[in-house]
């Protein structure tokens, strides 16, 4: 009995242990959580140094897919109108076969004409003071972002890191840590606008009832030569515009704390100087948020928010000035699984912001595709729709009655795309001849 008795002492006494051990390590848990202390940060450390071991071997960019299985029966290129096409090569922001992402010039038949390679640990390696789980360790970053000023120099950003202007021969002309992101618009004065964010890592943040870590969405205007010259939180544009509420959307129980990414800024466009007013005028920023279903229009010297629409579409991205009263939007419609019924494709809408109507112009009526985040699309000048379906790793254009054109894949394997970012018809004088002397001038060899 004396041997049982101590046998079931120790079970006790180790069982106890146990549970003091793992009430120990769950209250220490909670405390380190709220307070961030050390332990907390050497845990969220080694999530994050996994995680990048997790994107090295699976050549993801965390929750981003890089590449799209596809039917190898299906054509990678397809010009069902080959009349209606736009004229003018193509500059596509694309992944490669390496899962690195490149800036291609292309044709119409996907013949590749000019090639740069930025290379993130080229141009920054271990400078910069970027945010320790941001920086890239191993796999490049995305490009996502990208525009062409009259000269030909590129600007693009590395996503959430920084933006670039580079000229075609690769030399970096300037860069920012700005962790630019999204989107580029680069301005008839050379100057550009960008989307960037200030990150909030501990607490008080600057806004009430937003907790840390905290994005806070940036618009930044920058110099021809790289220098921001302005940078204003889409926080305080809500706020003096009476719109507190848009904040906190992402709210589940009675109080209103919110964290980490709660607006998602992913698009900024400027209304040109030689478009007919209308409701919009020379200068108007638009700016998308893709968490709250939200555009907004403000005025570039006041903020005064001149026009909203929130709902009429979901998880958009890229808003575009059609004319004076009418914007375009690429409405992801991100309802999974995305095929089987009519509601979840993707489409490109327009809204009037007089009337308020909105029209399907592409959808369910023209070939489907879809891309639950990203995506990009533009009005061409003769009236077509150049759409890049972002996951699907295509690019589509489409007459204004929703036919389609012209359709070109991204293939990098027989039963493989890989993703689209941006893509730009060019000006006709930037044609193959434009490239082929701008590459005699640098020396550069394109890599074919």
């Amino acid at each position: 009995m004396k041997v049982v008795s101590e046998r079931a002492a120790k079970i006790l006494f180790t069982l106890t242990l146990i549970g003091v051990l793992t009430l120990g390590a769950f209250l220490g848990g909670i405390y380190s959580a709220q307070t961030r202390n050390a332990l907390f940060v050497g845990f969220r450390d080694l999530k994050d140094n996994m995680k990048a071991v997790y994107e090295t071997v699976t050549g993801t960019h965390g929750n981003f897919r890089f590449v799209q299985e596809i039917d190898p029966t299906t054509p990678v290129l397809n010009i069902p109108r080959p009349a209606d096409v736009q004229p003018g090569l193509l500059l596509v922001a694309r992944g490669a076969a390496d899962r690195a992402f490149t800036l291609d010039v292309i044709d119409r038949e996907g013949r590749l004409i000019h090639r740069m390679d930025p290379d993130w640990f080229a141009i920054w390696g271990d400078a910069g003071r970027f945010i320790k789980k941001q920086r890239p360790i191993s796999l490049a970053p995305m490009i996502h972002g990208l525009d062409i000023t009259s000269e030909g120099d590129v600007v693009f950003n590395f996503e959430h890191l920084s933006t670039i202007k580079m000229d075609l021969c690769g030399e970096v002309l300037w860069k920012l840590e700005n962790n630019g992101h999204h989107s580029i618009d680069v301005q008839s004065d050379g100057t550009i606008w960008v989307p960037g964010e200030i990150q909030y890592q501990t607490e008080p943040t600057p806004f009430r009832n937003h907790g840390a870590p905290y994005r806070s969405w940036t618009l930044q205007h920058i110099s021809a030569d790289g220098e921001i010259i302005r940078e204003i939180e889409v926080n305080e544009v809500l706020e003096a515009n009476d719109l507190t509420g848009l904040l906190y959307l992402s709210t589940q129980q009675e109080e209103t704390i919110v964290r980490g990414d709660t607006l998602h800024l992913n698009d900024i466009e400027v209304f040109p100087a030689d478009m007919v007013r209308g409701v919009f005028s020379p200068g108007d920023i638009m700016i998308s948020l893709r968490n709250i279903n939200s555009i907004l229009v403000l005025d570039p010297v006041t903020l005064k928010v001149k026009f909203r629409v929130t709902g009429r579409f979901m998880r958009q991205h890229d808003p575009d000035f059609i004319d004076g009263n009418r914007i375009s939007v690429f409405d992801n419609r991100n309802l999974m699984p995305s095929n089987g019924w009519a509601g979840n494709a993707s489409r490109i809408v327009e809204i009037d912001a007089q009337t308020s109507d909105m029209t399907e112009v592409v959808g369910d009526q023209s070939p489907r595709f879809f891309t639950d985040i990203q995506g990009a699309h533009s009005r061409l000048s003769n009236g077509n729709i150049l759409v890049a379906v972002t996951h699907e790793g295509r690019l589509m254009e489409f007459l204004p009655d929703g036919r389609l054109a012209w359709e070109w894949h991204n293939r990098i394997a027989d039963n493989m795309n890989a993703v689209i970012t941006n893509a730009h018809v060019l000006a006709l004088e930037m044609d193959e001849a434009y490239f082929k002397d701008r590459v005699s001038e640098c020396g550069l060899r394109i890599r074919q």
